[in-house]
C-alpha cells in the first residue's frame, strides 16, 4: 500500500492517506497510521504534499484561482492544476495548458486561501 507524505512548516514528515479537505475550516484530514481518528492539519501549516498514488489528482474549483510561485522567482496564475507524480500541468488564462515539473515549484497557493 502506498502512503502519501506530508511535511509541516516545523520539517516534520507524517506518512499516511489524504482523507478529504475543508475549504470552510482550511484543512486537510490527513489519516496516519497511530492514530484512530484523521489529524486535522490546518493548510497553513503545511509545507510541501506528495501524492502516493500515480495517478492524476485534480485541483479545479471554478470560483478559485492558484497562483504557483516557481522555484527562480515569479509566479503564475491558473484556473485548475492536475498534480502527478512527475509533472503539474495548469491551465493559465493566456498562456492555456502548461506543464512543469515538480521541483520547479516553490508553492502552491489557493486564491481563497488568502486572507482578506
Amino acid at each position: 500500500l502506498d502512503l502519501d507524505s506530508l511535511y509541516d512548516t516545523e520539517g516534520l514528515k507524517y506518512t499516511g492517506q489524504i482523507q478529504k479537505t475543508d475549504k470552510g475550516i482550511k484543512a486537510l484530514y490527513f489519516e496516519v497510521k497511530h492514530s484512530s481518528k484523521p489529524m486535522v492539519v490546518p493548510l497553513s501549516h503545511i509545507q510541501s504534499l506528495y501524492f502516493a498514488d500515480s495517478s492524476e489528482n485534480v485541483i479545479q474549483n471554478k470560483s478559485d484561482n492558484y497562483i504557483i510561485t516557481l522555484q527562480g522567482g515569479g509566479s503564475l496564475t491558473v484556473e485548475s492544476i492536475k498534480l502527478s507524480s512527475t509533472e503539474v500541468s495548469a491551465k493559465h488564462p493566456i498562456l492555456g495548458q502548461i506543464t512543469l515539473k515538480p521541483h520547479s515549484l516553490q508553492s502552491i497557493t489557493s486564491t481563497s486561501n488568502k486572507d482578506e
